[in-house]
């Protein structure tokens, strides 16, 4: 049912907001990356790493590193 009115399985939605998650919360520096991973629901830190690679084409420290240097503009 969800698929039919949103277009979109129901899998795909949770897991663009969980990386919508992660990606905020990689703002915090203090965090580490496994412990962003536990936080969004992940068990295995590789695991996501390479589904975040896969949804932002690059990975989560890259992605930080990104992050705080657009900050610092």
């Amino acid at each position: 049912m969800f698929s039919q009115r949103a277009g979109f399985r129901l899998s795909e939605y949770v897991d663009q907001r969980r990386m919508e998650r992660a990606a905020e919360l990689l703002g915090d520096p203090r965090r580490r990356v496994s412990e962003v991973a536990y936080a969004v629901g992940f068990r295995d830190p590789n695991y996501f790493a390479k589904a975040f690679r896969r949804h932002f084409d690059c990975s989560p420290s890259v992605y930080r590193s990104r992050l705080h240097r657009e900050k610092r503009r």
